[in-house]
């Protein structure tokens, strides 16, 4: 009688799990509309420290701060750079693609990155963010050149967007912590 109950117990939650599991277990690139837009907390960076909005509008993204969409180190939304690779859509588990890119560092000097990353895949559980829960897909990256970036980032296929991100920067000028988080969205 008990082996029943825990197989009736264990078969209906996995039938309440399986489509957050299917859901989170791959994702294609999203597709913007009009209007769709983003908030995001930064804490570390200094120049990008507090909110940071981000909006679709007239078929390209448009940012509260200058600067904010385009920095080394912080990853928000898919933009589509041939160079700086975020994300391989589709994005599924074991996933890895390697690219270099070009940066222009804080004295305006040209820079040179070698990058690696990898689909670690998605949670186990919906993530949890101050935009609320969340299916998210975790890649992590390294960025090797003059400074080293190692990034965590998840992404979510529900904000189209990145909803967490850590990055540890090694530099010639010290060592930083950045975080991201998405704190507020709107998507259709």
């Amino acid at each position: 009688m008990k082996a029943i109950v825990v197989f009736l117990f264990v078969t209906i939650a996995s039938m309440f799990a399986l489509p957050y599991a299917l859901h989170a277990q791959h994702a294609e690139a999203p597709v913007y509309k009009e209007g769709d837009s983003w908030v995001f907390r930064v804490k570390g960076s200094g120049e990008f420290d507090g909110e940071n909005q981000i909006a679709f509008k007239n078929g390209q993204f448009e940012s509260s701060s200058a600067g904010f969409l385009g920095t080394a180190v912080l990853v928000t939304v898919n933009l589509n750079d041939p160079e700086r690779k975020w994300f391989d859509f589709p994005l599924a588990s074991g996933k890895k693609w390697s690219f270099r890119y070009s940066h222009r560092n804080r004295a305006g000097k040209l820079e040179w990155r070698d990058s690696t990353a990898e689909v670690i895949g998605p949670t186990p559980q919906p993530l949890e963010t101050a935009a609320g829960k969340v299916s998210a897909i975790e890649i992590r990256r390294a960025d090797q050149g003059r400074a080293r970036f190692v990034l965590t980032y998840f992404y979510s296929p529900d904000t189209k967007s990145v909803v967490k991100l850590v990055a540890d920067v090694d530099s010639p000028g010290g060592k930083d912590h950045v975080e991201l988080e998405l704190i507020k969205y709107s998507v259709q």
